[in-house]
């Protein structure tokens, strides 16, 4: 069967109303086709949402997941990604590093450099063996997910800098860590925990000490947030 056209006079618009125009259905000859009253359907389908004047992107869809552009008020989380390492070995922090490498790594696409992203992370087991050692923790981005290079993420490398013994007792304890970073990129990052040892590389410092099939995992997890 062919298809049945509605098609108005060259130069004019073609205009689906009812009987009063309070309800109607606009196509310009140029222009945004209007609709005017409540519009209702089972199953939208888009790509892009934009406010009404059509400069600002509410939200979009990459193909695989929603990401929130202008439509989500400031202080919104817009998304969350986590990542779980159950260690079987204890770590032992020696020079500066990744230690942990892809075991807790966090990746992430921000829809902006202008949002914030709350990271918190969870390392248990920490232990010192004698004086005048400590830990420096921070975390490291990276936007190859080989982690071939990769960056500060913040303004310091070790925001989380521990204090160390100042005598020769042994110091066990879970740490549990918080930030709040400037986005660095829109491109996918990658995210990893940094530490050094404040002692040098044969320093006593590691974390997941004691672990069995029991107890001790790692936690991971970063929010982006609207700003």
């Amino acid at each position: 069967m062919a298809d049945s056209t509605l098609k108005p006079s060259s130069g004019d618009d073609l205009i689906l109303s009812n009987d009063d125009g309070s309800k109607k259905i606009e196509v310009p000859e140029s222009g945004d086709v209007e609709v005017t009253g409540d519009f209702k359907t089972t199953t939208i389908k888009v790509n892009n949402l934009k406010d009404n004047t059509g400069t600002r992107t509410l939200a979009s869809d990459s193909g695989s997941a929603w990401s929130w552009g202008a439509g989500a008020p400031s202080g919104s989380v817009l998304q969350v990604k986590t990542d779980v390492y159950a260690a079987t070995s204890y770590v032992s922090i020696g020079d500066a590093g990744t230690q942990l490498g892809s075991n807790l790594e966090i990746n992430i696409t921000c829809s902006s450099t202008s949002n914030k992203l709350l990271v918190n992370m969870s390392l248990p087991g920490y232990w010192i063996k004698g004086s005048g050692r400590s830990l420096q923790a921070g975390l490291q981005y990276s936007t190859n997910s080989d982690f071939s290079s990769s960056s500060t993420l913040g303004t310091k490398p070790w925001p989380w800098g521990q204090r160390g013994q100042s005598d020769t007792a042994n110091l066990y304890l879970n740490l549990d860590f918080f930030g709040v970073f400037d986005v660095p990129s829109t491109s996918t990052i990658y995210i990893r925990p940094y530490m050094a040892s404040g002692g040098g590389a044969s320093a006593d410092v590691y974390i997941f000490q004691s672990v069995d099939s029991t107890n001790q995992v790692a936690y991971m997890s970063a929010q982006e947030i609207q700003a």
